[in-house]
């Protein structure tokens, strides 16, 4: 996120593993929540959708958000992703 009194990005620490490098499903998770079947239907988004569903309680993560889950088993929430987001997935276009 810009924040313009500092003429800085701020990112959200969740999306980093301890090393500082990006979490290496990262770019996967946001091709599929982007995806035709994803948040916005492949259109563009503000960000925020997909802020949205990183953020949001999941039950295929046992109640936990993916961003939670994110630094700690990243290849279960990318399986929560294809479950979401795959083309023909039960809840495509979430």
């Amino acid at each position: 996120m810009w924040v313009p009194e500092r003429r800085a990005y701020r990112f959200a620490p969740w999306q980093f593993l301890q090393s500082g490098q990006p979490s290496p499903v990262l770019p996967e998770i946001l091709t599929l929540v982007r995806s035709r079947s994803g948040v916005a239907a492949g259109e563009r988004t503000s960000g925020w959708e997909e802020l949205e569903w990183f953020l949001a309680p999941h039950a295929l993560a046992d109640g936990r958000t993916p961003a939670e889950l994110l630094a700690t088993d990243p290849w279960a929430i990318l399986k929560v992703a294809h479950a979401d987001f795959d083309e023909g997935a039960d809840d495509a276009r979430w």
